[in-house]
């Protein structure tokens, strides 16, 4: 059965779909204006780990599970070094 959405609907979605790419385009121009060695300590989540590599983040779990990136854990939790990412994403 196909959905079919109203223009004020579609719009709204457009609407909240911008927004979320500015914040996305916030954070890396943030990231990327910080020095080398802020970027070498900087820790990311497995959510903005995910988003820097155009990632789901089950992918990411994944790529972790088989090794496949390197990571840290603390408290149950996993963070990327943002040189890390980007050296993994060359």
């Amino acid at each position: 059965m196909e959905k079919t959405h109203t223009i004020n609907q579609l719009s709204l979605a457009v609407s909240l779909l911008a927004k979320k790419l500015e914040n996305i385009e916030h954070l890396l121009t943030e990231k990327s204006e910080q020095s080398p060695t802020e970027q070498a300590e900087q820790l990311l989540t497995i959510k903005e780990a995910a988003v820097l590599l155009n990632l789901s983040v089950s992918t990411l779990y994944r790529k972790v599970s088989n090794s496949e990136i390197s990571y840290y854990k603390f408290n149950n939790r996993i963070y990327f070094t943002l040189n890390e990412l980007l050296r993994y994403r060359k």
